[in-house]
């Protein structure tokens, strides 16, 4: 099975990544990033193999399903070596190689403290950046490398590559709905991941939790000029605020697109995927 990949990736990622990719900076600093990291091997793949557990079917079974199951929601057909990290807090990445299986870690905490729709969002949305291969832009490299004469991208294509890079996060979350199919266990995710809490109830406010985005910009510190030793901009940070996410999330399941990919048509009480798209970009104006 194969799906419309038109129908999950974010407007703002798609045009954004064309116009980078066109890009003179981006393409030195490619150049640049290829000339220092080769003769590297596989570092990151070595780390793991080092300090965390490689599972199989019958170490971890339920990763397993959940991974059978996303594979099979997104048509993905690429190989994974999946591990599991010791860790106390909720995480989850995934790592491509110069050559060999894509790298996907999971931590202990989520292992145990995700139900299995929770578990599906999380390892779609990095099954999502292989999918559409996020890892060929890599950041924030891309927008940090250096030669003799200081960075090899201007500030304006910087902002953008850091832009592309939240935008490309909606897309993943995109692709963990549709192998989850369930916008509360999509919910669940963020607010565990926001809080740390083990159980919540994704039903009870969600509407107040993704509301801090305008408290955020309607907050009197947004609008002071930043000092020389802020590093809190949020227009150089490479992920979307969480709440920011779950209300890209919420309009996007109520999308036809997200019901197209279902396979479901004929809804017409569904939001266009233009007026989603609205709605994502206007919150991203608020980093």
């Amino acid at each position: 099975m194969s799906i419309d990949k038109n129908l999950i990736q974010a407007r703002r990622d798609r045009d954004l990544r064309a116009k980078l990719e066109a890009d003179d900076g981006v393409k030195r600093a490619h150049k640049k990033i290829d000339e220092e990291t080769s003769g590297y091997g596989f570092y990151g793949r070595r780390r793991l193999l080092t300090g965390a557990l490689r599972i199989s079917r019958n170490i971890a079974p339920e990763v397993a399903s959940a991974v059978d199951q996303c594979r099979e929601v997104l048509g993905f057909t690429q190989p994974i070596e999946l591990y599991i990290k010791p860790d106390p807090m909720y995480g989850a990445f995934v790592m491509k190689q110069t050559v060999g299986p894509l790298s996907m870690a999971l931590t202990s905490r989520i292992v145990e403290g995700f139900s299995p729709a929770e578990l599906r969002f999380v390892i779609g949305h990095e099954m999502g950046h292989a999918l559409f291969d996020h890892m060929a832009l890599p950041m924030p490299l891309t927008a940090m490398i250096e030669d003799l004469a200081g960075t090899l991208v201007s500030r304006a294509t910087a902002l953008d590559l850091y832009l592309w890079c939240r935008s490309a996060e909606l897309s993943a979350d995109r692709a963990g709905l549709l192998c989850a199919r369930d916008l509360h266990a999509a919910a669940s995710s963020f607010l565990k991941l926001s809080s740390g809490l083990s159980t919540v109830n994704p039903t009870a406010d969600l509407t107040h939790y993704y509301a801090q985005i305008d408290s955020l910009a309607s907050s009197p510190t947004a609008r002071q000029k930043p000092r020389d030793d802020d590093d809190s901009l949020e227009c150089f940070s490479t992920h979307p605020y969480a709440p920011l996410r779950m209300r890209a999330l919420v309009a996007y399941g109520k999308s036809d697109a997200y019901e197209k990919a279902l396979g479901r048509v004929g809804l017409g009480s569904a939001l266009s995927i233009e007026a989603a798209e609205e709605i994502v970009e206007r919150d991203l104006e608020a980093m």
